[in-house]
């Protein structure tokens, strides 16, 4: 973006210098155009014309990208982003126009270089997947702190995770940010970590394989699950619920988002169709209406001919005569 807004500086005082000596322009203002429209391919763009055919550009949120002088795009970027890095606590870049900050990727569209697809790659990283993000986390986290309640496991002590682990240790509830990436199977009842799939039964520190008939801990681990629960805030799940009616309301969630994106992509697809529609008749060439008007010079060209050819056929004959 920033080598096209300087080509098109340069091009603006090419055209202005060729302007005045009285030179043919048409092939710099294609090009200025063609520069022009890899840049609306990026952000919203409002053109403004000038004296002696320059142009000014703004985007549509009304920052201003080329008045005279070219601006500068400035962005910091990162080779890896976890989970914890944000723009606002600086770990993440944002946006500069000419060394000073400039809002994008906001929520409502209202940046001052929003409405294009750079606008939305900084919604997806700073909101949507965070977003997102937080919503795995608030559903791995219930379902790790249900097999890990008191008296679930009778010999487990305070201190051993359940379950499920956080990476194989306890969860804590204050460290919940990531938890969905690690979370992780007890150790205890993995056969391929060294594991007995009977302690599911008789539980996670017991010295022996018990009785295959007390099914006392399974139903313990089955009531566990079904339990109806106040959703963390995250979930964006109305009303209590189990371990499966969670994951439902995210699985559902995230669907009614992609359908709401998905008319949204249809919608702006309809309307930049429609638009680019407009402007190629406005600016373009009609090549049928072109076919018509060299159809109708030919017949006159033909007629004209027929014309001269008739007078030149009578003088001929006078002057025989």
């Amino acid at each position: 973006m920033n080598r096209n807004l300087q080509n098109i500086e340069d091009l603006n005082a090419e055209i202005l210098r060729q302007s005045v000596q009285g030179g043919d322009t048409a092939a710099l203002r294609d090009e200025r155009k063609a520069m022009i429209d890899q840049i609306s391919s990026v952000l919203t763009l409002r053109v403004v014309e000038r004296e002696n055919g320059q142009l000014a550009l703004y985007t549509g949120n009304g920052a201003t990208l080329l008045d005279g002088r070219a601006a500068e795009l400035g962005f910091t970027p990162k080779a890896t982003i976890t989970q914890d890095m944000t723009r606002t606590s600086g770990a993440l870049s944002g946006l500069t126009l000419n060394g000073r900050v400039v809002t994008v990727g906001e929520s409502d569209g209202s940046g001052f270089m929003d409405g294009g697809s750079l606008g939305a790659l900084f919604v997806q990283r700073d909101t949507t997947l965070p977003g997102i993000a937080d919503q795995l986390d608030a559903l791995a986290g219930d379902l790790v702190e249900r097999f890990q309640a008191a008296g679930l496991d009778p010999t487990a002590a305070p201190t051993d995770p359940g379950l499920f682990t956080d990476a194989g240790a306890r969860y804590d509830p204050s460290d919940q940010i990531g938890i969905a990436g690690r979370l992780a199977l007890n150790t205890a009842f993995d056969p391929e970590q060294g594991g007995q799939t009977w302690r599911l039964r008789d539980g996670q520190n017991a010295p022996a394989a018990g009785d295959v008939g007390d099914g006392t801990m399974l139903a313990a681990l089955q009531d566990a699950a079904l339990e109806r629960r106040a959703p963390a805030a995250a979930l964006s799940v109305t009303g209590a619920g189990s371990m499966t009616d969670f994951a439902a309301g995210l699985t559902s969630s995230v669907a009614t988002q992609q359908a709401l994106a998905e008319d949204d992509v249809s919608y702006l697809t309809a309307l930049n169709t429609s638009l680019r529609d407009t402007e190629l008749q406005t600016s373009g060439v009609d090549t049928d209406a072109e076919m018509q008007r060299l159809l109708l010079v030919e017949r006159s060209y033909a007629a004209n001919a027929r014309v001269i050819q008739t007078v030149d056929e009578l003088i001929r004959r006078l002057l025989e005569i």
